[in-house]
């Protein structure tokens, strides 16, 4: 009886650990990993983009394309969105979005990004960091990384995040 008593506590922490193992092991794009109601989406559907500007209290300029929105979502948030315009409506963007910092060189290494030409070729490279209370009352956390490398067009990069 006593063999029988010491066995199973050993058993029991054996498939603890296997069960321990699965889980760690998991990928990443198995849904068993994923937390319940987590969302990673990226396209130019104007339901995305307006969700995406909402979010980070960003005034899009009608001059502008959008060239890739983005959002992950489990437990925080963050929503990214990258436009293309004219160097003349990057000044409405900051002010109409109530932008708080000024821009300042950004030197590699840059964050990644998610559409655009890669940061790294490009010769001048700004950026700038506030942080926004949306309508939903969030604080929120906004990155805006401008590509200079062509003089007629500027490559807005917004990161926008709740952490």
């Amino acid at each position: 009886m006593n063999l029988m008593q010491t066995k199973r506590p050993s058993l029991l922490g054996l498939t603890a650990v296997a069960m321990f193992v699965v889980v760690a092991c998991a990928s990443h794009d198995d849904p068993v990993g994923r937390a319940l109601g987590s969302r990673d989406e990226s396209s130019t559907s104007p339901e995305l983009i307006k969700q995406a500007s909402e979010f980070g209290g960003v005034a899009i300029p009608t001059g502008a394309e959008v060239l890739q929105a983005h959002v992950d979502s489990a437990m925080d948030t963050r929503y990214q969105l990258v436009l293309k315009m004219s160097p003349a409506d990057l000044p409405t963007l900051l002010t109409e979005s109530h932008f708080t910092k000024p821009l300042t060189r950004d030197y590699p290494p840059f964050e990644p990004i998610i559409a655009g030409p890669d940061l790294a070729s490009s010769p001048s490279v700004v950026r700038a960091q506030d942080r926004y209370r949306n309508s939903a009352g969030k604080s929120v956390y906004r990155t805006v990384i401008v590509d200079e490398r062509e003089p007629d067009v500027r490559f807005v990069h917004l990161n926008m995040n709740t952490t």
